[in-house]
C-alpha cells in the first residue's frame, strides 16, 4: 500500500507494517480513544491509474484525540469493515467533505456502526454503505 505519512498529502511507494502495528493493547487503546475529526474522502475505484472515474471507492478519515489519523473503510478483499493508519493510504484519496463530530465518540464507536450489518456485501454493504452508517451516526 501507499503512504500519507505527512500533511502533503503522501509519497508513492510502500510503507510496510510491522508487528508492533498489530498488537492486542495497541488496538484495544485505539478503539478506547476520542475521535476529534473526520472527513469522508474518496478515490478512483479501480486505483490511480482512472480506469473507472465514475466509479469512486469512499471511506472515513479519522483524526484522534492523540493525534492519530486513520481510514474506515469497506474492502471486498478481507469482507469486512477496516480500520488502517492513514500512513497505509494511497496518495489518491481526496476529501470531499469535512465531518463535525455529534458527542464524543471513539473510535470503537465509529468501528461498531461501520460494521452494524455484517460484512462486506457489494449491493448492500459496500464503502458507501460503510460511510453513510458511520457519518448519520457520528457526526452532523
Amino acid at each position: 500500500m501507499g503512504n500519507t505519512s505527512s500533511s502533503s498529502g503522501g509519497s508513492e511507494g510502500p510503507v510496510y507494517s510491522t508487528s508492533n502495528d498489530y498488537n492486542w493493547p495497541k488496538l484495544n487503546n485505539l478503539y478506547n480513544t476520542p475521535v476529534t475529526s473526520a472527513e469522508i474522502v474518496e478515490r478512483n475505484l479501480l486505483g490511480s491509474g482512472g480506469s473507472a472515474p465514475f466509479i469512486r471507492h469512499k471511506g472515513v478519515h479519522v483524526t484522534t484525540a492523540d493525534r492519530g489519523r486513520y481510514l474506515i473503510y469497506s474492502t471486498d478483499i478481507s469482507n469486512a469493515q477496516v480500520i488502517t493508519e492513514a500512513r497505509h493510504m494511497f496518495n489518491n484519496w481526496k476529501p470531499v467533505k469535512n465531518l463535525v463530530p455529534r458527542g464524543n465518540s471513539t473510535v470503537g464507536d465509529l468501528m461498531k456502526s461501520a460494521k452494524k450489518d455484517g460484512g462486506y456485501n457489494r449491493y448492500k454493504n459496500n464503502c458507501w454503505h460503510t460511510v453513510d452508517k458511520v457519518k448519520n451516526r457520528h457526526f452532523k
